[in-house]
């Protein structure tokens, strides 16, 4: 396991936890995107060895139950989270590592997982590495429950035309895309599953996995795809960035 320590910051006013490798990996990092729960991964015993093995910086931005939206929001005016991470956390993690796209990998879990997608098909050629696990994509089901969706949108459909789904790009999506969802998941399932017949209908190459399944058990499932995620991640990180 690598060594290192977790570290705290707040980036424009919000909190950011980080992990920091000694003897890092020099040049790449990863920015990981929590879900609902907004717990900073180093809480969640589960995934914090995971977190603690890799070789190179992991960015935790927390931002409450707020949807990773793109859209002005109470707690974010200027363009909602995924507007604070491109104009405040991306300078931040180059001020301080020395890395900027397209060297840092996207991983996501949950709300987090939807996030993650949809701020890698925006920026495909900034983000070109991207892993959800049990990624929220049909969030906009919950616009008349969640307090943030019900602020910002007017309607289900509003809500809808955020989505990852409808911002992925024909012509420009990211080189390389891991999607898993366990087939059991009957929140997430339907949602990235539609994602990932659009995927294919487009030609878009991506890596899936929506036979593995801990019977509903979403803690383990989310614990073992995070494990892979980082995997896939790294060992693609350095080919992309190539290849732009």
């Amino acid at each position: 396991m690598a060594t290192g320590h977790w570290i705290g910051a707040t980036v424009a006013g919000h909190p950011v936890v980080a992990w920091e490798p000694t003897g890092r990996r020099a040049g790449e990092a990863v920015l990981f995107l929590h879900d609902l729960d907004a717990a900073p991964p180093s809480e969640h015993e589960e995934w914090r060895a995971l977190f603690e093995a890799a070789p190179v910086p992991v960015i935790c931005p927390l931002v409450g139950r707020s949807w990773w939206l793109s859209v002005p929001t109470m707690e974010f005016p200027a363009g909602g989270p995924l507007g604070w991470i491109g104009s405040e956390v991306i300078p931040w993690i180059e001020q301080k590592w020395e890395v900027k796209p397209p060297h840092l990998g996207l991983i996501g879990v949950g709300m987090g997982g939807s996030g993650a997608l949809n701020l890698s098909y925006r920026s495909a050629r900034r983000f070109p590495v991207v892993a959800a696990v049990s990624a929220a994509i049909d969030f906009h089901r919950y616009q008349s429950s969640e307090p943030v969706l019900s602020e910002v949108f007017e309607s289900i459909e509003a809500a809808r035309q955020e989505t990852a789904t409808l911002h992925l790009h024909p012509l420009n999506w990211p080189l390389s895309q891991r999607i898993a969802c366990d087939p059991v998941d009957r929140y997430w399932f339907e949602g990235c599953e539609r994602l990932g017949s659009k995927l294919d209908s487009s030609g878009i190459p991506f890596d899936r996995d929506f036979q593995t399944t801990t019977g509903g058990d979403r803690k383990l499932y989310d614990s073992q795809q995070l494990r892979t995620s980082f995997e896939y991640v790294l060992r693609n990180l350095p080919l992309a960035a190539r290849q732009l």
